[in-house]
């Protein structure tokens, strides 16, 4: 999947755009979307620049608000139904 992924606080140049980070899978009562459009606004701003009361355990993926379709689904819900969202920031670290 692409994706746009922060792997240290600073400035847009240390954004990265990935065009083959890993796509997540469907945990227990939780859903994937695949995203369609996502948007960069201020808090987005503020995660990159590593504002102090927002901590972020890094890698993150930015793009706090988005739309798109849901792809994979843990639980009961009808996978291809419209989805829009504005999510929790979570890291992109695996769990040991």
């Amino acid at each position: 999947m692409r994706a746009l992924v922060l792997r240290k606080h600073g400035t847009l140049d240390d954004l990265d755009v990935v065009d083959d980070y890993p796509t997540p899978k469907a945990g227990d009562g939780a859903v994937v979307i695949r995203v369609r459009a996502a948007s960069f606004n201020y808090h987005d701003v503020f995660t990159v620049r590593g504002m102090p009361g927002i901590k972020v355990p890094l890698p993150v993926i930015i793009g706090l608000d988005m739309a798109g379709e849901i792809a994979e689904i843990g639980a009961a819900s009808p996978a291809g139904r419209p989805a829009t969202g504005c999510w929790s920031i979570r890291s992109t670290r695996q769990k040991a």
